[in-house]
């Protein structure tokens, strides 16, 4: 049996993409894009979008003096944050 979503009652979350995530020259910067992340999520906003899916963008923002920035401890060998 397959499930269908309602669009009228489903939402598309889509989290922390922005696009100083995949500029610079850093290791996290060189994954994101190596990893096809934002060809792959075009193909599924445009599919949500396509069955009148709400698609919900949700930004991180923080003070330029960076007070507001929380340090995560290092897990795994890759640094949070």
């Amino acid at each position: 049996m397959v499930e269908q979503l309602d669009p009228r009652r489903t939402a598309l979350l889509v989290i922390d993409m922005q696009r100083g995530a995949f500029e610079g020259g850093d290791e996290r910067a060189r994954l994101l894009a190596a990893s096809g992340i934002v060809e792959r999520l075009a193909q599924v906003v445009a599919a949500a979008r396509a069955r009148g899916v709400a698609i919900i963008y949700v930004l991180n923002s923080r003070r330029a003096d960076g007070a507001d920035q929380v340090t995560l401890p290092v897990q795994g060998g890759m640094a949070g944050g």
